[in-house]
């Protein structure tokens, strides 16, 4: 549909909550065109189906506009401003994503469209009932490390040797041992710092998490580039 392209440039560049109606005058628009401003023959959750699926392939459109606008947090895990819609917003909103979880009041202080981005990435979360704070993507130097009161030369070594995720802090089914953190860093690693590393992230209920096996929508924002990369959000 070449009117997509266009919607898609529009959810992007006003990402704000748009309201339901707004979807619904818009698929009311997209049927009378197909049946040429007759009476649907089959209802629109079905044209929305794949053709191998008795459908029309129909795109959801509103299900577009959320993919629009979750988009932006493969920009904020590279904190790439630039590429967002309008580059406002004085956060580092990289610290947001797969890290500890903000007091709502955060949300209040940053623009609106983050808000909302932030709002739609949550509840895919919350439908895949997993947590988005704890995952094996968060990074080393999350607030999570850091609030163990690690030495930042530590955490910081850790992240130039290729450690960059809590999960890279494995050596297949059991936890580096400090000789082997010594060896990857090629320097001395305080006792301290990897008792308390390793306490936080052996124990039961952090483990589950930082271990458990990767998500494709998590892999989406990590692995994916940026091209066709509101698609793949769609799709999935």
């Amino acid at each position: 549909m070449t009117i997509l392209p266009k919607l898609i440039h529009l959810f992007s560049a006003i990402p704000i909550e748009l309201p339901k109606y707004f979807f619904t005058d818009l698929e009311k628009n997209i049927t009378k065109f197909i049946w040429n401003n007759k009476r649907s023959r089959i209802s629109r959750e079905i044209m929305k189906k794949n053709t191998y699926d008795g459908g029309l392939a129909v795109p959801d459109l509103k299900l577009y506009y959320k993919a629009a606008v979750i988009k932006t947090i493969w920009y904020w895990l590279r904190n790439r401003k630039e590429d967002q819609w309008n580059r406002l917003g004085e956060s580092d909103l990289s610290k947001t994503v797969y890290d500890k979880p903000k007091d709502p009041s955060f949300w209040d202080k940053n623009p609106l469209i983050d808000k909302n981005c932030w709002e739609n990435w949550k509840t895919v979360w919350e439908r895949l009932g997993i947590d988005q704070h704890l995952t094996p993507y968060t990074n080393i130097n999350s607030k999570w490390v850091s609030d163990l009161n690690i030495k930042k030369e530590t955490i910081s070594k850790l992240g130039k040797h290729r450690i960059v995720y809590m999960s890279d802090l494995w050596e297949g089914k059991g936890f580096k041992t400090k000789q082997d953190i010594e060896r990857i860093t090629k320097c001395k690693i305080n006792n301290f710092d990897y008792i308390k590393l390793k306490s936080f992230c052996t124990n039961k209920t952090n483990v589950t998490k930082i271990r458990r096996e990767t998500t494709n929508w998590e892999k989406i924002f990590i692995e994916t580039s940026d091209k066709g990369l509101i698609t793949h959000i769609y799709k999935e």
